[in-house]
């Protein structure tokens, strides 16, 4: 497989990553035919991954969501991490 095969992918990925530079590091997984996207902030997040780079969209901002509503609480990483999976879909 080759870059040229998955273009639309990895054009695709590259835009997510220019949205969420800063908070996201988003990649098209070629072999594995998967958008992921992995958080750079201080909560543990599990790797997020989704088919298409709308889902994976929609997962990082669900994650957002989560990590601005608890955040603040006192949740312990592993906690954080299971509600952000669990509400992800994963």
């Amino acid at each position: 497989m080759n870059i040229r095969d998955d273009h639309d992918q990895y054009t695709a990925a590259c835009q997510l990553q220019l949205r969420h530079r800063s908070r996201w590091l988003v990649m098209w997984g070629p072999g594995s035919r998967a958008f992921f996207a992995f958080y750079r902030g201080r909560a543990h997040v599990v790797p997020l991954s989704a088919p298409t780079c709308q889902e994976l969209h929609r997962r990082i901002l669900l994650t957002e969501t989560v990590l601005a509503e608890s955040f603040g609480a006192s949740t312990d990483a592993t906690e954080l991490s299971q509600l952000v999976t669990t509400r992800a879909g994963r």
